[in-house]
This record gives C-alpha cells, sequence and structure tokens, in this order.
C-alpha cells in the first residue's frame, strides 16, 4: 500500500459512519467498508447502511456487492478491499477503513488462515444441530476435537464454534493442527499463535487504527434510540420482502441482528411488545463482542465519541490523522 490508511472503528452504534463522513469531506477520502452485513444487497434499514444520498456525495465501496443468500467469505472481501484500495491510491486520494468487522481487517492486513472455505452443507447441518442441540454442546465437541482452538472461543461464540466444527468436517483435520502446517520455517508454534492472537501490529502494515468508544449507558442509548428508528422506518417490511422473495430464514444475512429477531416475530415466535427489546438485547451483545475483540488489538488509538461528531472529528484529526501524514 502506498501511503497510511485511517481505519475507524468500534462496537456497533457508536457514531464510526457519521464521523467517517465528516472526515472524508474534510480530506477528500472514499470510505471501503469493514461492515460483513454492508456487502448485502436488500439489507438497508436493519444495517443502517448510508443513504445514496450519502454514497452520492462520499464514495462508499464494498456495499452492496453481493446477495443476501451468497457466501461471502473474509477472502472474498481481502480481493475485493486490496482492489478498491489500490484504485483509490492510483488516483491519489486517502482511504477510509470503517466498521466494526474485525476479521475483516485483521484479514486485509495479516492474510488469511489456511482454512477451506464454507461448506453451505456441512453449515446447514451443524446449524440445525444448534437449533436441536444448543450451543452448549456443539462447544463441549470442539473441546473434545481440537481443545486448542476451543481454549481461544469464548463458550458463547456461536459462528467461530460453528466454523471451527466445520474445518474438522470438511478436512478430517483439527484447525489447531492446520495452523501448525502454516507454521513459517524457524518459528514455534506457539510463537506464531500468540502472533495470531494477540497480533494484528497493523500500524507497521500501512494501518493507523482509531477506535471510537463511549460510556456504556450511552451506547445503550443509542442502540435503544436507533433500533426504534429501524422500527419505524420499515425494518419488519424489510425483512417480509426478503421472506417473500424466498430468502431462507436460515442464511447468514437474515440470522444478522435485527433480522433473526424480526423474522422471528413475522413467524410468531416474537411478539411486537417483545421485538424492540430482543433486538436491543442482541445488539448489546453484538456491541459487546465488539469491545472484547478490539481491546485485543495492540496500538489502537482510542477516541472519545462526543455527542457533538464534530468534537470526535477534532479529537480524530489532532490525535491520529496527523500521525498519518507525518509518516506517509
Amino acid at each position: 500500500m502506498k501511503q497510511k490508511i485511517l481505519a475507524i472503528v468500534g462496537p456497533t452504534a457508536v457514531g464510526k459512519s457519521e464521523v467517517a463522513i465528516l472526515l472524508a469531506e474534510e480530506i477528500g477520502a472514499e470510505i471501503v467498508s469493514l461492515d460483513s452485513r454492508l456487502v448485502y444487497r436488500h439489507l438497508d434499514i436493519g444495517t443502517a447502511k448510508p443513504s445514496r444520498e450519502i454514497r452520492g456525495k462520499i464514495p462508499h465501496h464494498l456495499i452492496d456487492v453481493a446477495e443476501p443468500d451468497q457466501t461471502f467469505s473474509a477472502a472474498d472481501y481481502v480481493r475485493a478491499a486490496k482492489a478498491v484500495i489500490a484504485e483509490i491510491q492510483r488516483q491519489g486520494k486517502r482511504v477510509l477503513l470503517v466498521g466494526g468487522t474485525g476479521w475483516y481487517l485483521k484479514a486485509l492486513m495479516q492474510g488469511l488462515d489456511p482454512f477451506p472455505p464454507a461448506d453451505p452443507q456441512v453449515r446447514q447441518k451443524l446449524q440445525e444441530r444448534l437449533e436441536g442441540e444448543g450451543l452448549e454442546s456443539l462447544y463441549q465437541e470442539l473441546k473434545q476435537r481440537d481443545p486448542a482452538t476451543a481454549a481461544r472461543i469464548h463458550p458463547h461464540d456461536r459462528y467461530r464454534i460453528i466454523r471451527g466444527l466445520e474445518i474438522c468436517e470438511i478436512t478430517g483435520e483439527s484447525p489447531s493442527i492446520l495452523l501448525a502446517r502454516d507454521v513459517p520455517q524457524g518459528r514455534s508454534f506457539a510463537e506464531f499463535t500468540l502472533e495470531r492472537s494477540e497480533g494484528l501490529r497493523m500500524t507497521t502494515g500501512g494501518v493507523v487504527i482509531a477506535c471510537l468508544y463511549c460510556e456504556k449507558e450511552r451506547l445503550r442509548k443509542q442502540i435503544e434510540e436507533r433500533t426504534e428508528a429501524m422500527l419505524k422506518e420499515g425494518l419488519i417490511e424489510e425483512v417480509r420482502g426478503l421472506l417473500e422473495r424466498g430468502l431462507a430464514p436460515t442464511c447468514t444475512a437474515l440470522r444478522s441482528v435485527g433480522y433473526q429477531e424480526a423474522a422471528a416475530h413475522l413467524q410468531g415466535r416474537v411478539s411486537w411488545e417483545e421485538l424492540g427489546p430482543s433486538i436491543v438485547l442482541s445488539t448489546l451483545q453484538l456491541a459487546k463482542r465488539q469491545w472484547v475483540w478490539w481491546r485485543g488489538v495492540s496500538r489502537l488509538n482510542w477516541v472519545y465519541a462526543s455527542l457533538m461528531q464534530e468534537n470526535t472529528l477534532r479529537r480524530l484529526t489532532q490525535n491520529v490523522f496527523a500521525q498519518i501524514c507525518r509518516e506517509s
């Protein structure tokens, strides 16, 4: 990459997109999404996708690049993001990576693990087992088949538990064994896995990371307000339309926060009174997982997200963006 890139990350609803738009306007940058849900077409309200008007003013990339029932892996993201970043920089413009999907950023900066792509049939069987047996049963099986991998995964991390078992089923070997084969010559497995789990040493790889944060109670309030706004804007109608198009409620896109609760409501499993609080709870749990992820990243620049977006922008430009200008 030709110049330092700024990544604006942090938990959902903290205000990343709003601040990024202000910064992009100020420095003439283009935004490359770091959000695993924004890649899907037709998922607009529940993802808080930037409007077409905003995208007309500030170029946004890697939004609406896949159908909701299409598998879009980290490898797909890396291939697309590298091409987009190269083209933006070729034009002499700045790049802003914006979003909360940590593994996209990790894959982009550190490369991909030596694991096979997802298998829809294996994934579907594991999903059915999850619904029938519960997450604890799958986690215990992963502990038996690959204790080292299970030790690095939270017992409530549904995605990574299923992914670990999926790798075992597809390859007949554990993720730890596959990783061990990928260790560079002269390095120990312990050193290599420590780098993978702790590393993200992205400031030496061309990226300066600014992580926005705010008080827990304020974040909860913002999540509650955003949930209320999404329901008023037509989240239920959006999900109904997706289901009527033949999209399965179990597909990856509809299993995301907000969409799975709305689908459950349309199926009669969640009442209207329960819907809003259910979405808020799931969003708070997502925010907590994102906090855990970003707290494990070294060399982050923590930036307090003020209620006034201009104040956040000032902190960002004073404390972080100046670093990019000095090092580019």
